[in-house]
């Protein structure tokens, strides 16, 4: 690894990345139709701006982008594409966190993975989404990122810490599986560490040791003063989001409110979570059972019809197909009674009804002398017969099933059938 690169270098091209990487995330930005976590939250955000009121609601996630958005919508408008557009920006200058890697990559590097991280095609989508997991993943990458800078530069190590902390604070307010990146740096930092150990020679204790020995009190007493001043950054990032509103107002107008107010922000939140998210029953059904819920929808909304395309041609537009009646039962009339249109219908959603649809249609359940004559349905009201829908292959059969039965086509009232007790000789 050489020494420091210079940040003009790679710069101009992140931020021409990042221009572009901003275009594809505006373009028609507001066009889709809200996902219904975005209305979800659109709708609390709403409220906030409506009342000034806010309280945490786990099922909604962190407060930043009530916060946030809450502020955008008072001054540019509630719509899609302004509920999107704080998520879109994050997601365009995120390129720009490539510069924190500078140290450790080539300058082409450096652009490359500016390069990746505009481009990818789940960052892209999640960054055209009012969701947290986009924020969250920034904020992530861009503290992790400050804490390998105050690795590197120990002589701006504090000011690299508190800027790493102040994201990780931003981290904790989108979503509350920031928990886990702690648990995850701590593993990957013991197997790391574990391995150095078990190596040969390995020069670690020796550097402990020598670093606990050179350590005076002045060392010690700096290095805990940072650690104080990180975590009340930390705190009061964390209290200012989480804080319920207008409480936290009030609360810096009048300081004995304060105390009611951090504990609601700090405890309050924490209980919160737990009776959402640990103890609730949110987690009470296995992946495996929702799996087989998912490809059972699949199945039922993605399974093609079971009609034929030459009973579909022939098929009315409605859903009020009348049963075959029983005269062409009578007469055997194959051919007649193969021409009329199946039962089965399809739903908008594309879900298949297997229900006779006479019981959906009020015409033909208030009328049940409603027939269908050689195979073609008859009206309800006037017993006329009603022409099929034209169709190239099927128009023609039920006129020739018609002839050769004999029978006329004309019904003889509208609420007679046509006789079928003594079939015609063609027919037996």
């Amino acid at each position: 690894m050489s020494g420091p690169r210079r940040l003009t270098r790679p710069l101009p091209a992140l931020l021409l990345v990042s221009v572009g990487a901003l275009l594809v995330r505006l373009f028609r930005l507001g066009e889709r139709v809200a996902h219904q976590d975005e209305g979800r939250v659109g709708d609390w955000i709403l409220h906030y701006v409506a009342t000034g009121q806010w309280d945490y609601r786990p099922i909604i996630h962190g407060p930043f982008l009530p916060h946030v958005n809450g502020t955008v919508f008072s001054v540019l408008g509630p719509s899609d594409f302004t509920a999107r557009l704080v998520v879109a920006v994050v997601g365009a200058l995120l390129p720009l966190a490539a510069l924190l890697f500078r140290d450790h990559l080539r300058d082409t590097e450096v652009v490359a993975m500016g390069l990746f991280l505009a481009a990818n095609p789940i960052l892209i989508y999640y960054s055209r989404f009012m969701r947290n997991d986009l924020p969250l993943a920034a904020f992530v990458l861009v503290t992790v990122g400050f804490a390998l800078r105050a690795i590197d530069r120990p002589e701006r190590r504090p000011h690299y810490l508190a800027l790493a902390t102040f994201f990780f604070a931003l981290a904790f307010t989108t979503k509350e599986n920031a928990l886990l990146y702690p648990v995850a740096w701590a593993g990957s930092l013991a197997l790391v560490a574990d391995r150095r150990l078990l190596a040969r020679e390995s020069p670690l204790p020796r550097r402990l040791v020598g670093a606990l020995a050179r350590a005076d009190a002045r060392t010690v007493g700096r290095g805990g003063l940072l650690a104080v001043a990180l975590f009340v950054e930390f705190f009061v990032v964390f209290v200012a989001f989480y804080a319920p509103k207008p409480d936290l107002y009030h609360a810096l107008a009048d300081p004995t409110k304060l105390p009611g107010v951090l504990s609601a922000a700090t405890v309050g939140v924490w209980h919160e979570f737990a009776n959402t998210w640990l103890v609730s029953g949110m987690h009470d059904h296995s992946v495996v059972a929702f799996l087989g819920k998912f490809l059972e929808i699949l199945a039922v909304g993605g399974a093609p019809s079971s009609s034929s395309p030459r009973s579909a041609s022939s098929s009315t537009a409605t859903a009020t197909t009348p049963a075959p009646s029983s005269a062409s039962s009578a007469t055997g009339d194959s051919r007649a009674s193969s021409a009329t249109p199946s039962a089965r219908t399809s739903w908008p959603g594309g879900r298949p009804s297997t229900s006779s649809s006479r019981s959906h249609s009020p015409r033909a359940s208030a009328s049940p002398t409603s027939t269908a004559v050689a195979g073609r349905p008859t009206s309800p009201a006037t017993g006329s017969v009603r022409a099929p829908r034209p169709s190239s292959s099927s128009s023609s059969r039920p006129r020739r099933a018609a002839s050769r039965s004999g029978r006329t086509s004309r019904p003889s009232s509208p609420r007679t059938t046509p006789s079928s007790s003594t079939p015609s000789p063609r027919a037996r």
